[in-house]
């Protein structure tokens, strides 16, 4: 790309230097001027392009680099879990203010998803990841391999909470919180979820049922039962 660049530059001083001997050969010193002045608006525009790519290029790349840590900290807290703290007495509203998410779907209220639990707490979380390539799981594999980890679905002030600690972790995978489960008024059941531009967080909703299928890329959060 740059290579193309340098040679339209190239063409382009050339030919306008050309202009400008004709110009001058020609005793047309109007012409020359003008000319002249087309070059500079030129170079000045070319210097603001090259500018603005650079800085969209370095975008790309910081996106890359954000979405790149996400997929290694999701794998590492997958192995080890974490502790995260949730005020279970924020309102949606406070909690995505709280996490600097960037949208989130207008039908996420605290009406449609309504809070279980009070107060303030210390939640072990361990996010879960279906690391076999062939395995699109379902909801029921997804609730199986919890119910055998002593796990339970994360609930939406876990899951906004764990967005909020982990802002990258969404730029690599999809997060679910299953224990976001809730039945629309049109009868359909959705699920919410986190996911992520290179630039920007969202929490959006996922239509569900018994066969439906999650792509491989999704992590699960889920929190560590009492013993």
């Amino acid at each position: 790309m740059e290579i193309i660049v340098i040679a339209l530059l190239i063409a382009f001083f050339g030919y306008m230097a050309l202009m400008i001997i004709i110009a001058i050969l020609s005793t047309d010193w109007g012409r020359g001027l003008f000319v002249i002045l087309l070059l500079v608006m030129a170079i000045s525009k070319m210097v603001d392009d090259a500018g603005k790519t650079r800085k969209i290029q370095e975008g790309i790349d910081q996106g890359r680099a954000l979405q790149e840590e996400g997929l290694r900290k999701a794998k590492q807290i997958a192995e080890t879990g974490v502790t995260v703290s949730v005020n279970y007495d924020l309102s949606t509203a406070e909690a995505v203010l709280a996490g600097k998410y960037d949208g989130v779907d207008p039908t996420i209220t605290d009406e449609n998803f309504p809070a279980t639990r009070q107060g303030k707490a210390e939640v072990y979380i361990i996010p879960v990841l279906f690391n076999d390539p062939s395995l699109f799981p379902t909801i029921k594999d997804v609730i199986a391999e919890l119910v055998k980890r002593n796990l339970r679905p994360a609930e939406l002030p876990e899951l906004l909470a764990f967005g909020a600690r982990f802002p990258d972790i969404q730029r690599g995978y999809s997060v679910a919180g299953l224990g976001t489960m809730s039945r629309q008024q049109d009868g359909s059941k959705r699920v919410c979820f986190l996911w992520a531009t290179t630039t920007r967080r969202y929490i959006g909703l996922e239509k569900i049922n018994d066969k439906s299928r999650w792509y491989r890329n999704t992590l699960f959060v889920a929190v560590k039962l009492a013993n």
